[in-house]
């Protein structure tokens, strides 16, 4: 069975990925991204259409998810001694 700590450092990762494609699909077309979530109650609704009407603000928003995401991603190191070996170079075949 995986440990906590292996949980959490795939649950960290797997943030990290989600947050870096949200961002880059919003950055492709923000209005179109932000209409998706045009569901529910009234207030979230409104909510919402602040950012369809602000494509500009919807973007910068989505630089700073992209930003931390990738921020993220790069504080996960790789757990074990067999993948550590194989970064350091000794168990490389040349």
């Amino acid at each position: 069975m995986a440990s906590k700590a292996l949980i959490g450092r795939l649950a960290k990762e797997s943030l990290a990925m989600m947050m870096i494609g949200d961002a880059l699909v919003t950055l492709v077309d923000p209005q179109r991204h932000c209409r998706l979530w045009m569901k529910g109650p009234e207030k979230w609704r409104q909510f919402v259409s602040v950012f369809v009407q602000h494509p500009g603000i919807t973007r910068g928003l989505a630089l700073g998810e992209l930003g931390l995401g990738m921020w993220l991603a790069e504080k996960q190191r790789p757990m074990g001694t067999s993948l550590m070996t194989y970064e350091s170079g000794s168990g490389a075949t040349s």
